[in-house]
C-alpha cells in the first residue's frame, strides 16, 4: 500500500492546489476487519478507533480537495453466514452506487429501484408480489416522514 501511494499519490497529481486531478472526487474505504467493530475503540481491545485509523486518508482526502466517505468496516466475513453476507453485499453494493449509502431513504430508493427492475423481468405473478412489496415500502416511508413532521412540530412547540 505505501509503495502505491508514493507512486500514484503525487504532489502534483493529489494537491488541489497544483493538478488536483482528484479534486471533487470521492475516497471511500471499504476494510475488512478480523475483530468485532467494537473491539475498535479506546480502551478495548484494538486500543484505537475506526476513525483514528482512518485519519490520514481523511487527511489525504482534505488536501486533494476530495469527499471523504464514512469508511465500511466488513467485520469477521469467514464468521458471516448466508444471510449476514446477502446484507453485505447489499450493502456494498448500496456503498458503490448510492449518492449517500448511510442515509435511510436513500438505501430505500436504491432498493425500490431494484425491486422495479427486477419486476419488469418477471411473472405477472412476480410482478404483483414485488409490486406489493414496493407500496408498502412506499407506505411505511410516507408514515416515516409523517412522524419526522410530528416530531418537528412537538420541537416547535417547546421552543415556543
Amino acid at each position: 500500500m505505501k509503495h502505491w501511494e508514493d507512486e500514484v499519490l503525487t504532489r502534483a497529481f493529489t494537491y488541489q492546489n497544483e493538478q488536483g486531478i482528484l479534486r471533487g472526487k470521492e475516497l471511500g474505504i471499504v476494510t475488512t476487519l478480523g475483530y468485532p467493530v467494537a473491539e475498535f475503540a479506546v480502551g478495548r481491545q484494538q486500543g484505537y478507533s475506526l476513525s483514528e485509523i482512518f485519519t490520514p486518508y481523511q487527511a489525504l482526502a482534505q488536501q486533494a480537495g476530495m469527499k471523504f466517505l464514512a469508511p465500511l468496516p466488513v467485520s469477521q466475513f469467514a464468521y458471516l453466514d448466508a444471510p449476514a453476507r446477502a446484507r453485505l453485499l447489499i450493502r456494498y453494493q448500496q456503498y458503490l452506487t448510492v449518492q449517500d449509502p448511510f442515509r435511510f431513504a436513500d438505501q430505500e430508493n436504491w432498493l425500490e429501484e431494484r425491486l422495479r427492475k427486477l419486476a419488469a423481468k418477471g411473472t405477472s405473478a412476480q410482478q404483483d408480489q414485488l409490486n406489493l412489496i414496493i407500496e408498502t415500502m412506499q407506505h411505511q416511508q410516507e408514515k416515516i416522514e409523517d412522524l419526522k413532521w410530528q416530531v418537528q412540530l412537538m420541537r416547535q412547540a417547546e421552543e415556543g
